[in-house]
């Protein structure tokens, strides 16, 4: 009996150190806490065999780093409809992967494992349980098309959709040929390039050499060329027929209804994505057709100084083929504001006229060999500064600054120490005017600054060789713009900026420093009314060259031209920053900053300055 209870516990003591060993040397690949399910009955998920590359982990321990092969589980769309999410564990090193699902499917996740590894997927949806799957990583595995972009039988396909084809793991770059990825209309084949949308290669994409054509039966072909990186031949070919969009022009009906017609323009337009204007008319439908699939912007245009569009002016519209478009409609309020006047030059004499080129009226009194010029009003609108050039009796030019009342009574005389002084800007109290005076002693042109209602006595703000001229102050009364040509005299003018006692002048728009027909001239700057912009003039240096109104910031930045001026005169905003009058070819125009509209304010005039 002893004997047998010895030989018992030697036979025990042998099998427990027999199992102690094969723990040690071949680690078991379980799950903590849940047995293992058969491996035999696991899910249809794609386990691909070891691929040699980098590691790369997006979730986990620093484990894999040792490990130089990477595994990749998929599964093809529609395998798990009511799944949304997937994550794949190594069970050796507990290295995990988190993926969303696509159509109910797994596109390729790569993980770092090894053949034989234990591999985990745990499926997850909105509500209800969790479910757990077991893969064993295969010596070889062919490579399986998970999904394509777009799908087997699909109808409706826009016209500019991506074609893709999306593999089980890594492709071989020399298998992805035209010979085993091409797209055909019938017998024709579609030309195109191929390449991989991805960069590690599960993801091949086919782009048209032109738009797909609509309401076109179109197949996809998938041969077995395609080889993974081992040289494993695709598992099975496929041919992914889908059908595009119906290619019939969609249709954008507008409307435009006006309120206040009695002060609105002609006509008004459209504009579709930057395009040719296309007239539209005032209570009834226009038709828009033509539009391709995709988005487009339609932009209103037309309106004069009196009208303003309800909401944004340029709107944005998705147009999908085969389904109706939203129709457009635009509110539009015509009124005429009150005092919405102008100030301007024409045969040398200054006018004033309402912003429709009504009611024009000759402010100054005709005189010969006198010329008027630079109106400015003052911060009230109740007077206007301006220039008047002459000979005076020693047959001498001279230029002197005046001011007058608004209606052009009792013009007074501020300026005389000078020989030439031009271009008045105000103060925003009222109280000042800043000009520019030309030295013939010395030969340049610096910026005083003097009284507004005491004549004489002027102070110099500016002391650097050159012309400064075209001043302009800012509404804040902080600042003072103006131009200058001191980088190179007569060839170049460019704007700067100073305080308004004259200190800190520094440059803020110069244009390049190059011969002729590069050399730029910029001059005439006036400030917006919120003091956030200014607009100025620019034009070549050479003979022809064009001369343009731009916009820019008040800190220099930003340039935008907005408008061709074909003459040298300074642009004038409006009271609400919303409109710019110019001069161009002898007569007075305007345009509106949003794009909405342009036209003639006055057909024969330069120099406008709105009223405030």
């Amino acid at each position: 009996m002893i004997v047998r209870t010895r030989r018992l516990l030697l036979c025990l003591l042998i099998v427990a150190a027999a199992g102690a060993c094969t723990r040690a040397s071949e680690p078991t690949a379980t799950v903590p806490g849940t047995p293992p399910p058969s491996l035999a009955l696991a899910a249809p998920f794609l386990v691909s065999n070891p691929v040699a590359g980098p590691a790369e982990a997006r979730v986990g321990s620093a484990a894999e780093a040792l490990i130089d092969e990477r595994v990749y589980i998929a599964a093809p769309s529609g395998t798990y409809p009511d799944f949304v999410s997937a994550s794949v564990r190594v069970a050796r090193t507990g290295f995990t992967a988190l993926a969303n699902l696509i159509d109910g499917g797994l596109d390729p996740v790569a993980v770092p494992a090894r053949r034989g590894d234990t591999i985990t997927v745990q499926l997850r949806r909105d509500a209800g349980a969790p479910v757990t799957y077991q893969m064993l990583v295969p010596r070889n595995r062919a490579p399986v098309i998970v999904r394509t972009v777009p799908p087997r039988s699909k109808r409706d396909v826009p016209l500019n959709t991506r074609v893709l084809v999306v593999f089980s793991e890594p492709i071989d770059p020399n298998s992805l040929t035209a010979q085993s990825v091409s797209l055909r209309a019938g017998n024709v084949i579609v030309p195109g390039t191929l390449t991989f949308a991805t960069p590690d290669q599960t993801t091949a994409e086919f782009v048209p050499s032109s738009s797909l054509r609509g309401s076109t039966d179109y197949e996809l072909v998938i041969t077995q060329t395609i080889t993974d990186r081992e040289g494993s031949v695709l598992e099975a070919p496929a041919q992914v027929p889908f059908t595009t969009e119906d290619a019939r022009p969609a249709e954008l009906v507008m409307t435009v209804n006006v309120t206040g017609v009695e002060f609105a323009p002609p006509g008004f337009s459209i504009s579709v994505d930057g395009g040719a204007p296309l007239a539209v008319g005032v209570g009834t439908n226009t038709i828009v057709a033509s539009l391709e699939s995709g988005a487009h912007s339609v932009a209103f245009r037309g309106l004069n100084v009196h009208c303003a569009v309800d909401g944004p002016a340029t709107r944005s519209v998705v147009v999908v083929f085969g389904r109706p478009i939203p129709p457009m409609g635009w509110n539009i309020t015509c009124a005429r504001t009150a005092p919405r006047q102008l100030a301007f030059v024409r045969e040398g004499e200054i006018y004033l006229a309402s912003t429709d080129g009504t009611e024009v009226v000759r402010l100054t009194t005709p005189q010969a060999g006198v010329f008027n010029s630079d109106p400015a009003w003052s911060p009230d609108g109740s007077r206007i500064a301006f220039t008047r050039s002459g000979s005076d009796e020693f047959d001498v030019w001279v230029q002197d600054v005046y001011v007058m009342n608004a209606d052009g009574s009792n013009p007074v005389r501020l300026t005389g120490e000078h020989a030439n002084n031009t271009s008045p800007t105000w103060s925003p109290d009222g109280q000042s005017v800043v000009f520019s005076a030309f030295s013939r002693v010395s030969g340049s042109a610096d910026l005083y600054l003097t009284s507004a209602t005491v004549p004489g006595g002027a102070t110099r703000l500016t002391t650097s060789p050159g012309w400064e001229a075209y001043p302009e102050w800012s509404p804040d009364g902080s600042r003072i713009v103006f131009s200058s040509d001191w980088r190179a005299y007569d060839f170049l003018s460019d704007l700067y900026i100073m305080g308004s006692d004259g200190s800190g002048a520094r440059a803020l728009i110069v244009g390049p420093f190059a011969w002729v027909d590069t050399l730029r001239f910029h001059s005439h700057p006036a400030w917006s009314p919120s003091g956030q912009q200014i607009a100025f003039i620019v034009c070549g240096y050479s003979r022809g060259s064009t001369c343009n109104v731009a916009v820019a910031n008040a800190d220099g930045t930003g340039v935008t031209t907005v408008a061709r001026a074909t003459e040298i005169a300074k642009p004038a905003w409006s009271r609400d920053g919303r409109i710019l009058a110019f001069t161009q070819a002898a007569s007075i125009r305007f345009v509106r900053l949003d794009g909405t509209g342009e036209g003639v304010l006055i057909s024969s005039g330069h120099s406008p300055a709105f009223r405030p």
